[in-house]
């Protein structure tokens, strides 16, 4: 009678031997999965950090399709992603990548914020400030979006707008962009207050003296041609007609009417060039340090 409870004892410590080592070997297992993942989203965040966007970019989405568990694993790799092309300057992709993310996933009001945030970034980038700034607008609340909104009213000239803007900024709770607003209210001062180029002065300079209204923005090379050019073409039509010509010099004629009154109306373009050109340095040259707001 005596052997049976024994055997039966025998019994049960060897099941709850086996059940310990199966255990085990599931939390080996499960523990090495999660090294795994933690390991992989690690590697991407490294080519990121050292400014390999192109490969950060593989990473995250090899992590997105096959290691993703859930939402917040999902947006961070979106949000990456979107800054990654943007860092790698590949903005045409970043754009695509953003909208097509935007239209087919369901993600959170923060996530879709950052995204429109990136989204404008690109556009602006671009030279598209007007589509930059109906994306910042769906964030109106956030102080970087109404940031970015000041900041691409530089980039169209609209001082007043964007004075106004990082003027509402100014008290911010965010010290960074408080200080930024300010910092870049002074800037918008600095274009109203540009001396620019009278593109009126150019045309007519052109017309006293072909050339002399590109020669007066600075853009000497075209000047010379141009009065190469019309010097060469009026030069022509005077000896055709003085040798009875008229066919000939009347042709040539056209062709020096249509070269002086195109050198009149570019004289007027470049001087609009070099006014937009100026002023779209200062601002790229002062926005520089403040980049890291944007896009952190």
């Amino acid at each position: 009678m005596l052997l049976i409870p024994s055997k039966l004892n025998k019994l049960n410590l060897k099941l709850i031997n086996n059940i310990i080592i199966y255990c085990f070997i599931i939390l080996l297992f499960s523990s090495s999965l999660f090294a795994q993942n933690k390991t992989s989203i690690s590697f991407a965040d490294q080519f990121y950090q050292r400014g390999e966007y192109y490969r950060a970019v593989s990473e995250y989405n090899r992590y997105l399709f096959f290691e993703a568990k859930n939402s917040s694993d999902s947006g961070y790799c979106f949000l990456k992603i979107a800054k990654s092309y943007y860092k790698g300057e590949d903005y045409n992709n970043g754009i695509f990548f953003i909208e097509s993310t935007i239209a087919n996933f369901s993600i959170d009001a923060n996530l879709t914020n950052d995204l429109n945030n990136c989204l404008g970034l690109n556009y602006l980038k671009l030279g598209f400030h007007k589509s930059a700034i109906i994306c910042f607008k769906q964030n109106n609340n956030n102080p970087k979006s109404n940031l970015l909104i000041g900041v691409s009213n530089l980039y169209l000239f609209n001082w007043r707008e964007s004075i106004d803007k990082f003027k509402s900024l100014s008290g911010s709770a965010n010290s960074k962009i408080s200080f930024a607003s300010e910092e870049l209210s002074l800037i918008a001062k600095e274009g109203m207050n540009f001396k620019t180029k009278s593109p009126a002065l150019a045309g007519v300079l052109s017309g006293i003296l072909p050339g002399s209204g590109y020669a007066y923005t600075r853009n000497y090379q075209t000047a010379l041609s141009s009065f190469l050019i019309n010097t060469l073409l009026l030069g022509t039509t005077y000896e055709l007609h003085r040798n009875d010509l008229k066919f000939a010099g009347g042709t040539t004629f056209l062709l020096a009417f249509g070269w002086y009154v195109g050198n009149i109306y570019g004289s007027v373009n470049s001087a609009i060039r070099y006014n937009n050109s100026k002023r779209k340095k200062i601002i790229d040259d002062s926005l520089a340090e403040y980049e890291y707001l944007w896009i952190d």
